[in-house]
């Protein structure tokens, strides 16, 4: 039997393997591995993670995002698009979820609310960026969230509209520019955090180096407080409405 041999790798490194050699990159999804799709595919199911990250001109239409952390893609039905939260915002939270999803038929202007996330009897809720008429919505939300939860851009889609007008590139941003989004709105709630910890405590709430946080945020911060920091950093509709 031969000695297993161990390697360092850099802080924030996930390992994966292809044709029998072991390589690592840079996690670029908040560390949140529960949710992560390449963790998930390393675990089973890389099928299906090959065909969400690969997505090109030539096979499935771009997805497309919101600094809301909606998301949006063409379907292969002219004019009508997909929407729904990315795995950012379904994943911000460790207790159960659902969303509350606009009626098919409905006509939702710009500003107007056009679905919300629940969670222990609060609401995030999100404005359409621009104006939409809703075709459809998902209501596998109802029974399934859980299921829905993780797979964000597939089953996970929220609702089928229509936009008066193609979503423009001034709204919409491609991924590259989203992961560089959430990487510093974690940074800013780590700071929240850490800003509420007790000095006396012999051990902080975030990694020795300083990194990610060691728990999810709805256990570190009051549930209200977390709300309220994500409603001003995704530029949320008010508690009230």
């Amino acid at each position: 039997m031969s000695a297993r041999r161990t390697y360092p790798l850099p802080e924030g490194a996930c390992i994966w393997m292809e044709a029998g050699v072991i390589d690592y990159r840079l996690c670029n999804r908040s560390f949140d591995c529960e949710n992560c799709a390449l963790d998930q595919a390393l675990r089973g199911g890389l099928e299906e993670h090959i065909a969400e990250e690969q997505e090109s001109p030539s096979s499935l239409p771009a997805t497309r995002f919101h600094r809301s952390h909606l998301w949006v893609r063409e379907t292969l039905t002219c004019g009508e698009w997909m929407i729904g939260l990315d795995h950012h915002a379904l994943s911000s939270f460790s207790r159960p979820m659902s969303l509350s999803l606009p009626r098919p038929g409905r006509a939702i202007a710009q500003g107007d609310e056009l679905l919300a996330l629940l969670v222990d009897g609060e609401a995030l809720r999100w404005s359409a960026p621009v104006a939409v008429f809703v075709l459809e919505r998902n209501d596998r939300w109802v029974d399934d969230a859980a299921t829905l939860q993780a797979a964000p851009y597939t089953d996970g889609w929220a609702a089928l509209v229509k936009f008066p007008e193609c979503p423009a590139d001034q709204i919409w941003m491609a991924r590259q520019s989203m992961d560089a989004l959430e990487r510093s709105e974690h940074e800013a709630l780590k700071q929240l955090v850490t800003a509420g910890m007790n000095a006396n405590r012999a051990a902080g709430v975030t990694a020795p180096d300083g990194g990610r946080l060691i728990a999810p945020p709805d256990q570190l911060l009051p549930l209200r407080d977390y709300l309220a920091f994500l409603r001003v950093r995704w530029d949320l509709l008010p508690a009230g409405c």
